[in-house]
């Protein structure tokens, strides 16, 4: 009788837990099942696996993000990427490892990507990719503290379930714009972490649509208005609208209103078109506010093999 109570204690804490979690990261609205990075027009990628081999150089980024500090067991967020073209710009390819950690429960996860571009006249392209990969779903009851310390069948629990990731992308683009439409969960399985698992851990379809254009006043600065749509059922559409600023692509500054959650202020600057470091900083809008002291983002990024004869498209994307 007593091992039963243990294991209908553990199903309460696994799905008190999604419970939890769903309702931390919605926030008004928004379920965060895919990562949130302030800093995405710089790494347009990590969400559209379409982005891949529209430059013509070797990328690669690292990500890291910690959201509302001060919040316990709020989301760590760590992104490692890469991509570069392939048979002159007409394929790209690409991969990403991340990890996204939200108190006792982490998701790790490796994918790899391809893309085909399709030109048109006034360097005008169009590119679909698509990203296959594996994620891992894990639950540690190491780091759960509960008022009965002395129960060994929740402290010591640890689950975990592996599951196959697909992501879709379309990406138009040309010297001066872009429009990019991806589906970053193309299957809805469910994370069983265990066998009791209910469709709170269900992974659910995001749409999002993102666009932006580039002004050149004069040889130096470049101004890039943009917006950002995500959707995942039933909740609101939130809405990124951002606006940044490019000196002599070498320095940028940026600033974002998020819907439903902050506004976020972005700077960062580009060595010898190579070597690039932005941070980012969230100032919380939503109810957490009275709880976070807000979020923080760094990018690092290295570039290779750069063409330098491929014409005045922006290095910055």
């Amino acid at each position: 009788m007593k091992m039963k109570n243990h294991i209908n204690k553990v199903q309460i804490v696994i799905t008190g837990l999604f419970v939890v979690l769903s309702v931390l990261a919605s926030v008004k609205g928004y379920a965060q099942q895919i990562p949130l990075f302030s800093q995405y027009q710089l790494n347009q990628y990590i969400y559209n696996p379409a982005v891949a081999g529209s430059e013509d150089y070797l990328d690669i980024r690292f990500m890291q993000r910690y959201q509302w500090r001060g919040v316990t067991d709020a989301p760590r967020t760590f992104n490692l990427s890469s991509y570069s073209p392939i048979q002159n710009q007409k394929m790209g390819v690409g991969g990403i490892l991340y990890s996204d950690i939200v108190g006792p429960t982490r998701r790790t996860g490796v994918q790899g990507s391809y893309a085909y571009h399709l030109s048109f006249k006034n360097s005008m392209k169009l590119s679909f990719g698509l990203a296959l990969g594996v994620d891992q779903y894990v639950i540690d009851g190491t780091q759960i503290q509960l008022d009965d310390s002395d129960d060994p069948s929740l402290l010591n629990y640890r689950g975990s379930s592996f599951e196959f990731i697909a992501k879709f992308g379309v990406y138009f683009y040309g010297d001066n714009f872009y429009v990019g439409f991806s589906i970053p969960q193309l299957f809805n399985d469910q994370i069983k972490v265990y066998e009791s698992t209910t469709d709170l851990s269900k992974l659910e379809d995001h749409y999002m649509l993102n666009g932006g254009y580039k002004f050149y006043l004069g040889d130096d600065f470049i101004l890039e208005p943009a917006v950002m749509f995500r959707y995942v059922s039933p909740t609101p559409v939130q809405t990124d609208i951002s606006l940044w600023a490019y000196w002599r692509e070498m320095l940028w500054l940026g600033v974002t209103y998020r819907t439903y959650d902050a506004i976020a202020f972005s700077v960062g600057f580009n060595y010898n078109e190579t070597f690039l470091l932005g941070y980012s900083y969230d100032y919380t809008l939503s109810d957490l506010s009275t709880y976070t002291s807000g979020s923080h983002e760094i990018m690092l990024g290295i570039r290779f093999n750069q063409n330098s004869s491929s014409g005045e498209k922006p290095l910055l994307e």
